[in-house]
């Protein structure tokens, strides 16, 4: 017997004995410009097929670098499969040293501290690339500076191990959310620029599960991508920002996951979201509200085989006439009437060069010492022409020193000329319901339409939630983020008293209709139902953020919004939305307006010792809304309001010698 086996074991493959290490000494500085870099190693020799019985065990690396959680790490198998080492981790600590990672080590690398000494778990599942592939060919540490041009790193050398007893592969056992593959053919996506990838959508829909295996797509195609985001890049769980894309690498619009067709897409990994609900649950509601916001479709996302874990499907901010919908600003639109519009700008201070910067100084300038910062969204900064630059540079300053001037109050000669007053209110509803201390001067979106679609500079669309529904007491237009810039505009905006109303108003107007708190929590229960096992998987996949109590962290989510709604409503007062006849007659010279303010339908009735023959009314921008007929004789005019933007109204009575005027205030 004993001879036997020892022949048995004399027959074995040598590789099912022994650990066998291949080792890679680089010394080379890792490059700090923005790119990811690839170290490569070449393996042979080793069985055609590895997996759990013999696979990669450990992969061990000395590296140095003066911050160390600004590192990004992966490992590129041959067949492209990809999987992460760590990100993100060791704060400002130093350096790598004899740090190995395997599958079964005791120390999560998420725990460990700068200097990384000895044995760790990774952050992904190295047996995803025991997945029965050939591991002879070029492996590659795929290492990324996330932050560019600042600390510098050195890579020394690295090491894979293979041997028997090697980590198994996750099996992801299907969900009911869409599947997005993305396929890059071993590249790596960046910052910038777009590389182009394959980008494939699972959807079966009617309750049935979807795998990554499945080969039926609901989309299949090419893409652009890069990473999304000014902080985005520096999280191990990526944003992308993708293009759709012919064969030709011609941009092409489709829709996706039944979204309105366009080319432009980002997927949002919610990463700080312990809900994965922050961005949807505001985004719909800014929606109810009659204004335009990004629509979003939950996902599962797998980028070059590594399960990457729950994401958004989120439109991104642009013109276009299922999005922001305003006119298309051609390069030859320099003078007249087609200089006015549109144009999309937004409020960031990312790093990235401003087009201009606000001539007042932010609300919070003691502490971030930044100045509020305007960049060029649509046109974009490299294709907007001079007089377009200037126009709408100049606009945007105007508002702003007619906000800051005496008579900013005004509502002709003050910053009501300016701006559509009523989108600043539904924008800071928004923020404040969702304690957004992220916003008001951070990934701030304006859009300003031309003038003969109403012409005025609006606030919006919503955008980046995922820090909000948090830790703010008081309004947070107030209480801003001590190191970005925020504006004052809001601060001088509650110092007008017409403002206060029909901010009162316009608040009465939601919460009796699509902002109940019974609507709020309804959708925060059904995405909680919805999220339950995708969840649990992305929170696995990312533990490093201790967000593992997915119920406890809804139901904190669900009592902070139905609190905050209610503090808000002890907070938004004024006088009651109308004013008695005797009121608006001696207001409007002998006309009457009931309700008013008003959304929905007017009425006005002329007093016997006026005889006008024709009724106009104006927007604040001089533009008329309406115009009618008055027979001789008739007491009493209606119309509806209830389409009409909210914000002051002048409607005029006239005959061939005489004019009367009164205000109507639509909420």
């Amino acid at each position: 017997m004993k001879q036997k086996i020892v022949l048995v074991l004399f027959l074995l493959p040598q590789y099912l004995l022994l650990a066998q290490t291949f080792t890679s000494t680089v010394n080379q500085p890792v490059p700090d410009d923005g790119t990811s870099f690839s170290f490569p190693l070449e393996i042979s020799g080793l069985q055609p097929a590895i997996n759990s019985d013999f696979g990669l065990l450990e992969v061990c690396l000395n590296m140095t670098h003066t911050w160390a959680s600004d590192m990004d790490v992966r490992l590129r198998a041959p067949d492209g499969t990809t999987f992460m080492l760590f990100a993100g981790i060791g704060g400002d600590g130093d350096n790598w040293e004899n740090c190995c990672l395997r599958q079964d080590a005791q120390t999560g690398i998420t725990a460990g501290a700068a200097p990384f000494v000895g044995l760790f778990v990774p952050m992904g599942n190295m047996g995803n690339l025991n997945n029965g592939q050939n591991p002879n060919g070029t492996w590659e540490l795929v290492v990324f500076d996330t932050y560019a041009f600042a600390d510098a790193g050195f890579l020394v050398d690295w090491k894979l191990t293979f041997g028997a007893g090697a980590a198994t592969p996750t099996v992801f056992t299907g969900t009911h959310l869409p599947v997005v593959l993305i396929e890059t053919g071993g590249q790596t996506i960046n910052d910038e620029p777009k590389i182009l990838a394959d980008l494939k959508i699972v959807n079966k829909g009617n309750g049935q599960l979807n795998f990554q295996s499945d080969t039926d797509f609901e989309f299949e195609g090419k893409i652009l991508v890069e990473l999304q985001g000014f902080t985005g890049p520096w999280y191990p769980k990526k944003n992308y920002d993708f293009d759709l894309v012919d064969g030709a690498g011609l941009e092409i619009d489709t829709s996706l996951l039944g979204l309105p067709s366009e080319n432009d897409w980002i997927l949002k990994a919610e990463y700080l979201d312990p809900t994965l609900m922050a961005n949807p649950l505001a985004y719909t509601f800014a929606r109810r509200m009659g204004r335009y916001a990004p629509r979003t479709m939950y996902c599962e996302v797998f980028v070059d085989g590594d399960y990457v874990g729950v994401y958004n499907l989120t439109e991104k901010v642009k013109r276009d006439k299922n999005r922001v919908d305003i006119a298309k600003l051609n390069p030859e639109d320099t003078v007249g009437v087609e200089l006015t519009g549109g144009y999309i700008i937004e409020m960031n201070h990312n790093g990235d060069p401003g087009a201009w910067i606000s001539p007042y100084l932010p609300i919070n300038f003691s502490t971030s010492n930044l100045p509020v910062q305007f960049k060029f969204v649509q046109p974009r900064q490299d294709q907007i022409q001079l007089p377009q630059e200037i126009y709408i540079s100049n606009y945007v300053d105007s508002f702003e020193h007619s906000l800051h001037a005496p008579n900013f109050a005004d509502p002709e000669l003050g910053y009501r000329r300016f701006i559509d007053d009523s989108t600043f209110m539904d924008f800071m509803f928004v923020n404040e319901f969702s304690t957004n201390y992220d916003s008001y001067g951070r990934s701030t979106f304006m859009y300003k339409e031309k003038s003969t679609d109403g012409g005025k500079l609006k606030i919006g669309p919503a955008w980046d939630y995922d820090r909000g529904f948090c830790c703010v007491e008081g309004w947070v237009w107030e209480i801003t983020h001590t190191g970005w810039p925020f504006p004052d505009w809001w601060s001088i905006m509650h110092s007008d008293p017409a403002f206060l109303q029909q901010r009162h108003c316009r608040w009465q107007k939601l919460r009796q209709g699509p902002w109940q708190t019974s609507e709020f929590l309804e959708m925060v229960d059904s995405l909680h139902q919805l999220l339950a096992e995708p969840a649990a998987r992305n929170f696995e996949r990312w533990p490093e953020l201790g967000f593992a109590d997915f119920d406890g962290n809804v139901a904190f989510r669900r009592n902070l919004i139905a609190e905050r709604l209610a503090w808000m409503d002890g907070q938004i007062t004024g006088a009651a939305c109308g004013v008695s006849a005797s009121e608006e007659a001696r207001a409007g010279q002998g006309i009457t307006l009931s309700p008013n303010p008003s959304n929905g339908l007017v009425k006005l009735e002329i007093l016997k010792e006026i005889t006008p023959t024709r009724l106009k009314v104006y927007d604040l921008n001089g533009r008329q809304v309406l115009a009618k007929d008055i027979p001789p004789g008739q007491s009493t005019l209606a119309w509806q309001v209830g389409d009409w933007m909210p914000g002051f109204y002048w409607v005029e009575l006239s005959n061939e010698n005489e004019k009367w005027q009164a205000k109507l205030v639509v909420f």
